[in-house]
């Protein structure tokens, strides 16, 4: 597959869209409570997340959990699941996007098509592997763009594999269960 790259360095897929990682702690963000979110009828199943300002519908977001809970005692950090914006910035009430019990309106995207990434591994995608075979450095407050096509490639790979294995949001929540 050919990628393009754009000032300030975003990579986009052959479609034109963009593909953005975004932070999320499991503490503030677990996958019951966006199980709950995500379960209304098929048509609009999506979670609603704080906005990415130049996200556009179609592009590609990966969640990049930190506070996961781990059988080794420690918490762990990596990307684990895969989404896509079904809808640009729009308002919502803030304590939909942050643990507040504000109801002051801020600016919102709709994230669809989850799909868990490498649920059982999780030492792939983990901080120091990103670290130590794709160069990925920081990661910024918000959200950080992806530029390595090859960690790309190898993040959909995976996301395919959980979708052909017919995998859900439903097995992220059944697997942090069990831990």
């Amino acid at each position: 597959m050919e990628y393009v790259k754009h000032a300030p360095v975003h990579l986009e897929n052959q479609a034109g869209n963009k593909i953005f990682c975004i932070p999320a702690n499991f503490k503030k963000f677990d996958f019951e409570s966006l199980e709950r979110e995500y379960s209304l009828p098929e048509s609009h199943r999506s979670i609603t997340w704080q906005n990415i300002a130049s996200a556009k519908l179609g592009d590609i977001i990966y969640f990049y959990y930190v506070s996961l809970p781990s059988v080794h005692c420690r918490t762990e950090r990596r990307i684990l699941m895969r989404g896509v914006i079904t809808e640009t910035t729009h308002l919502v009430p803030k304590c939909l996007v942050e643990v507040t019990d504000s109801k002051e309106l801020v600016k919102a995207v709709s994230i669809g098509d989850l799909l868990p990434i490498s649920l059982t591994d999780n030492q792939k995608f983990s901080f120091d592997q990103l670290k130590q075979c794709y160069h990925v450095k920081q990661f910024r407050k918000r959200h950080f763009t992806l530029e390595d096509a090859n960690l790309f490639e190898a993040l959909e790979e995976e996301a395919a594999k959980s979708q052909y294995g017919g995998q859900t949001l439903m097995d992220l929540t059944a697997y942090f269960r069990l831990l």
